[in-house]
C-alpha cells in the first residue's frame, strides 16, 4: 500500500506528549496493525472506515518502516505457530478447569466419607458406652436376684417359723 493517500490533521507531538490523529472525515484515528503476507506486523494509521465498501476518506499512513523480506518470509511462520500454542494454551485451559471441577466433586466425596467415618466413630463409643451401661444393667439384675433369692429364703424361713410359732402357741392354749 501506498505511504499515505488524502489529507488528514495530525500533530504527532506537542511537548513530548502524543496528540490526537483525525481524518478527513474527522474522525479519530488508532493505530492498528496488518497482518497481510506483504507486511504482517506492520502498524499503520487509517480512517476508521478504512476497509469498507463506502465512507472511507483515503487517509491512511504506515507508522512502521517497511520489514525486510525475511522477516516477511518468517512473520507468518511464527504467528502460526503462536496461534497453535495459543490454541493449546486455551485447551490446557479447559482441561485444567474440568480437572478443577472433578478435583471439587472428588474432595467432597473424601469429605463426606471422612465425615461419615467421623459419625461411624461417634457411633462405635455410643455403642461402647451403651454395651457398659448394659453389662451394668445386667450384673444389676443379677444383683437383684440373688437378693430375691435371699428374700424368698427369708420370707420360707419367716413363714416356718409363723407356722412354727402359732403351732406352739396353739399347743400351749390346747394344754392349758
Amino acid at each position: 500500500m501506498s505511504s499515505s493517500r488524502g489529507s488528514s490533521s495530525w500533530n504527532s507531538e506537542i511537548n513530548g506528549a502524543p496528540m490526537e490523529m483525525t481524518c478527513r472525515c474527522g474522525d479519530k484515528v488508532y493505530l492498528k496493525t496488518s497482518w497481510t503476507q506483504n507486511n504482517p506486523g506492520r502498524r499503520y494509521w487509517a480512517c476508521p472506515k478504512y476497509g469498507q465498501k463506502f465512507g472511507f476518506c483515503g487517509f491512511f499512513i504506515w507508522y512502521d518502516p517497511e520489514i525486510c523480506a525475511r522477516a516477511k518470509n518468517i512473520i507468518p511462520g511464527l504467528l502460526e505457530k503462536s496461534n497453535k500454542h495459543q490454541y493449546q494454551i486455551e485447551q490446557y485451559k479447559l482441561r485444567n478447569a474440568e480437572m478443577e471441577a472433578q478435583l471439587l466433586v472428588a474432595m467432597k466425596k473424601v469429605d463426606d466419607m471422612n465425615n461419615a467415618l467421623v459419625e461411624n466413630e461417634q457411633y462405635k463409643l455410643k455403642n461402647a458406652e451403651l454395651e457398659a451401661q448394659l453389662l451394668v444393667a445386667m450384673n444389676n439384675v443379677d444383683d437383684m436376684k440373688k437378693a430375691l433369692v435371699v428374700c424368698k429364703n427369708k420370707i420360707k424361713k419367716l413363714w416356718a417359723a409363723t407356722i412354727l410359732l402359732s403351732l406352739l402357741y396353739l399347743v400351749k392354749l390346747c394344754s392349758n
